[in-house]
């Protein structure tokens, strides 16, 4: 046996006015909606901001990766030419990581490589240049 008196009713009928401009309209007309649940709040809603987003240091870790390998590349005299374009690289990036991030390992990094690659070049050329016996030189006709 069932009580319509304390059935749920899955609709509730308002009275909704309609603009009367319209055509096929008429002021008082009994329409049926469903019920719907209330919105709970949402994120934008309740005044609630999430944490900052902390910048990504990309050009620090480049810098010092870079740093890394310019100063193993410089330290064999065949790879020499990529030790110093990774050293520059490394510098190029350790002085973008040391303005934005205050980083200064691959700003350091690249120092030093170039102080190796400095080394190597010295301890080549100063013999050419002291030494009368080496002749290097070029000839213009």
């Amino acid at each position: 046996m069932t009580d319509d008196k304390h059935e749920e009713q899955p609709f509730v009928t308002i009275n909704r006015q309609t603009d009367p401009l319209r055509e096929g309209t008429s002021v008082n007309k009994e329409e049926s909606e469903p019920l719907r649940e209330p919105e709970l709040p949402s994120a934008f809603s309740s005044g609630y901001t999430p944490p900052p987003v902390k910048p990504r240091k990309t050009s620090a870790v480049l810098a010092v990766l870079c740093g890394i390998l310019a100063v193993l590349f410089n330290l064999l005299v065949v790879t020499l030419p990529l030790g110093i374009i990774l050293g520059i690289t490394a510098f190029g990036s350790g002085l973008i990581a040391r303005r934005s991030h205050r980083r200064s390992a691959g700003l350091v990094l690249s120092l030093f490589s170039f102080l190796i690659a400095g080394v190597w070049l010295a301890s080549a050329l100063v013999p050419l240049t002291v030494d009368p016996t080496i002749k290097v030189g070029l000839r213009l006709p």
